[in-house]
């Protein structure tokens, strides 16, 4: 009985085969999924200060807004920012529209370290289930002008979670408060 026909040598591979490419399939032209969960992977979350870049005299008041894009299933914001303090004095952080606007209850906590510049504000949706989507106002931060200069307003820490599944990826950019 004749065994398998013998090849000769430099028709042999030297090892193992490669797999072959992957051919794509109306299942892999899907969005990806999360390797937690079912759920499509969303683009991350985009935190932003507006306006970007705000000018205000010594002894007045500017109001920069922190507004989310983007958001998935939004639960709760923990958030520092860092400003100037030679530059601006902190006045007070004010609650948004976007985390209450179903109806839902909210906590808002802030508190404000004026000698070294740190805001901490933190939201929370409360008996959320399920997270709000979509962009908005999360909150506003009011400083006053103390003397000329350029502050940057930078997050030091970001954090966006979701009411089941966790931290959502997020983008934090930055601004700046000129003072004249």
């Amino acid at each position: 009985m004749p065994g398998p026909p013998l090849l000769p040598p430099f028709l042999v591979p030297p090892g193992p085969l490669p797999p072959a490419p992957e051919i794509p399939t109306p299942s892999t032209l899907l969005p990806r999924r999360s390797s937690q969960s079912n759920r499509a992977i969303e683009p991350p979350a985009t935190v932003v200060l507006y306006p970007q870049e705000a000018r205000v005299s010594v002894s007045q008041e500017v109001t920069v807004g922190v507004m989310v894009n983007n958001a998935t299933q939004l639960s709760e914001a923990v958030l520092s920012l860092a400003y100037d303090p030679a530059l601006l004095e902190f006045r007070r952080a004010t609650e948004g529209e976007l985390m209450g606007r179903d109806g839902l209850s909210t906590s808002f906590v802030s508190s404000t370290n004026p000698s070294t510049g740190l805001v901490d504000v933190r939201i929370k949706r409360l008996a959320d289930k399920r997270g709000i989507n979509g962009s908005g106002t999360l909150f506003s931060l009011v400083f006053s002008g103390k003397q000329a200069g350029a502050s940057p307003i930078a997050f030091k820490e970001g954090h966006l979670l979701t009411p089941i599944e966790g931290a959502l990826a997020v983008k934090l950019a930055r601004g700046q408060v000129t003072v004249q």
